[in-house]
């Protein structure tokens, strides 16, 4: 992905098995069932340096077609699978965009404002939690309402971070044993 307009299938050995041209830059990828898989388009510049909205594509892995294609918006960054919701969060708008998976194509059921460059996601039982490292912060998203329950500052703590001329822009998160 990223600069190439193929998603790449790789084996244990981390051996290229097969290649799905996808006819756009490949973006973030999450695994649907399998045999389908989700994939970000991103929309390179065209020639006076303009880019367009990128998209989401349902790709089947089995036949290699891609079976449907929605739009989704500005740079696409992350994407999380959490039962039949797929989050794409959206770097260029500052958003996280919830579709729901259950009638096969995805069908856009809400747009969450995040905090600033929302980089990447993780998720538990109860939430989907969005990385922004632009406004040093995670924005907590319940799974049940599509909407920010809280906001955790990341920041560098006590004087070091009331000093700091940069934030600590946060790019990534993980959930284990309960704990984000």
């Amino acid at each position: 992905g990223g600069s190439s307009d193929s998603v790449f299938q790789i084996d244990r050995q981390f051996q290229v098995t097969r290649s799905f041209d996808v006819g756009e830059y490949a973006g973030p990828v999450a695994a649907i069932d399998a045999e389908h898989v989700a994939v970000a388009l991103l929309t390179a510049p065209d020639s006076v340096g303009a880019s367009g909205p990128g998209k989401v594509a349902i790709l089947n892995v089995t036949t290699g077609r891609i079976e449907s294609t929605v739009n989704a918006g500005y740079f696409p960054s992350a994407m999380r699978l959490v039962g039949k919701t797929l989050y794409l969060s959206l770097v260029g708008e500052h958003k996280l965009l919830a579709y729901d998976l259950s009638g096969g194509q995805p069908r856009l059921r809400r747009t969450i404002a995040t905090g600033r460059a929302p980089q990447s996601l993780c998720a538990d039982d109860a939430r989907v939690y969005v990385v922004n490292s632009g406004s040093d912060d995670v924005s907590a998203v319940s799974l049940t309402s599509d909407s920010v329950v809280a906001t955790y500052r990341v920041r560098f703590p006590g004087p070091q971070g009331a000093a700091a001329r940069f934030g600590g822009a946060p790019t990534s998160c993980a959930v284990s044993n309960g704990k984000l």
